[in-house]
């Protein structure tokens, strides 16, 4: 994972407040359900017969129909609550018009400045979309098919890693630590437990033996020579 400015939940939260509908949508159809900028330009709520475009589904707006034009390829995903209530929001059924790329990159510069926010990029919200995926434990190979990625190393490249998942980090490292530490302390008080039984029977086995060879004492009473 790579270490980049990347669009986190406080940030899209902030910008998705001052955009209109059609941007709100634009948005989250990047940052909620992977899009490509083409992709969500395309977006319809109603798919029309034998069109290639992303639209909507089922009737209940929980799941998303996307073409990618980049690999020719139709793939599904879920939609969010809030991407479903940018959806009902819209007041067109499409985005394009009145969205259009160059639009949505120059409005997008003009959201992040007047949020006081770094600049960012429609395809940076699609990064967003992998590595929160990824922050919340979701395996990587779920995440490239969600992508529309065909490989797992460019799946890689999406994901990236920010404070929260260097504390995850961190306290994963910690619990291994203790857990190793734990194990060691044991292992060496069952070793040190061994070598005192095994040199308290060997001191029992040398008294045995000692014992064994001493001669024995006579029974009578010895007299001294002065006393003969």
């Amino acid at each position: 994972m790579r270490t980049r400015t990347w669009p986190d939940d406080p940030h899209i939260r902030k910008l998705l407040r001052l955009a209109d509908p059609y941007m709100r949508c634009a948005l989250l159809l990047a940052a909620d359900a992977g899009c490509r900028l083409g992709e969500a330009l395309s977006f319809r709520i109603d798919g029309l017969p034998g069109a290639r475009h992303t639209h909507v589904d089922d009737t209940a707006l929980t799941r998303l129909r996307i073409w990618a034009p980049k690999t020719r390829t139709w793939r599904t995903v879920p939609i969010t609550r809030r991407l479903a209530r940018a959806i009902r929001a819209l007041p067109n059924p499409h985005l394009s018009p009145p969205l259009y790329p160059r639009y949505v990159q120059r409005r997008l510069n003009e959201l992040a400045a007047a949020a006081r926010l770094p600049k960012t990029s429609p395809h940076r919200w699609r990064h967003s979309f992998a590595t929160r995926l990824a922050a919340a434990q979701v395996p990587t190979y779920i995440i490239s098919a969600l992508l529309g990625h065909k490989s797992l190393a460019t799946t890689m490249i999406y994901l990236h890693t920010g404070p929260d998942q260097f504390e995850l980090a961190r306290a994963a490292l910690d619990r291994l630590a203790g857990s190793i530490t734990s194990h060691l302390t044991t292992r060496a008080e069952r070793s040190l437990q061994r070598q005192i039984d095994a040199l308290s029977a060997h001191v029992e086995q040398t008294r045995r033996a000692l014992a064994a060879l001493a001669p024995p004492r006579p029974r009578g009473r010895i007299t001294r020579r002065s006393e003969r």
